[in-house]
Order: structure tokens, then C-alpha cells, then sequence
């Protein structure tokens, strides 16, 4: 159906357009999207954001699930650094997910072939997650 083809060319174009956007975002902003796409998908924070741990930005629990989750969100990140957090996460045995996001990946990290537990989110993720939580308006706003 054209219509599908059209609605799915507008979604790709949304998407790469929404990318830069969420670049332009500040740090904090960054941040604090990140916190929103996860409440979005039924997360809820335990404790401050970004005030916990060093190795922790969010703290969050899954109430239907029972499961808890650590997320790292860095502005800029390489692979040195991730495999570092990642030996940290491997470490820690009350939480059932682990996820880090990066608003600016250095290219060694854009490239790498991620078959670890840990989640790797990239800022074209982000943005498909950003699509789908039904923040695009909330990112158009804070760069405005």
C-alpha cells in the first residue's frame, strides 16, 4: 500500500531529523530524556537522577516485573569506557539490566558489535525510543 510506504519514509525522515535534534540537546536535557523514556515505558526512578552512585545515573525498578535496572547516560563515550562500566556492571548482582546510553559516541563505539547483557543506546536509538514514548514534541521544545 503507497500510503504505508509513505507513512514509513516520513517515520525514517522523523527519525534521522529527531537525531539531530536530540545532539543539540544539553547535557542535562540529554538527561532528562532519557529519565522520561524509560518512566514512559514503566520505569520508576529510585532515588535522584545522576546523584547516587558514580556508575549509576538512574536507578530504576520495574513494578510489574519486579525487575531493577541501572542506567549510565554519558555525553560522550568510547569503547574503552564502555567495556569499563561494563566489567563495573558485571559486578553488581542486584540488578537484572543494565543499560547505557550515549548521546555522542566516539567512532570506535559507533562501530562495535555489542553481544554483551549490558543494553548499548546510541542517540539513533535514543531517538526511535524518544518516537515512541511520544517525547517528539518535549525534544522540539528544549531546542527551540
Amino acid at each position: 500500500m503507497k500510503e504505508v510506504v509513505e507513512v514509513e519514509q516520513a517515520m525514517c525522515n522523523l527519525k534521522s531529523k529527531l537525531t539531530f535534534l536530540i545532539q543539540n540537546l544539553q547535557w542535562k536535557d540529554f538527561e532528562t530524556l532519557v529519565d522520561l523514556i524509560f518512566r514512559q515505558a514503566g520505569w520508576q526512578r529510585v532515588g535522584d537522577t545522576g546523584k547516587t552512585q558514580k556508575t549509576l545515573d538512574l536507578e530504576l525498578f520495574a513494578p510489574v516485573t519486579g525487575e531493577r535496572a541501572i542506567v549510565q547516560i554519558k555525553a560522550q563515550s568510547d569503547l574503552l569506557q564502555f567495556l569499563g562500566y561494563q566489567e563495573q556492571f558485571a559486578t553488581m548482582n542486584d540488578y537484572d539490566k543494565f543499560f547505557y546510553v550515549v548521546h555522542s559516541a566516539k567512532n570506535n563505539l559507533t562501530t562495535y558489535e555489542n553481544d554483551t547483557e549490558t543494553k548499548l543506546y546510541l542517540v539513533d536509538k535514543v531517538a526511535e525510543l524518544t518516537i515512541s514514548a511520544g517525547l517528539v514534541e518535549w525534544v522540539i521544545k528544549k531546542t527551540s
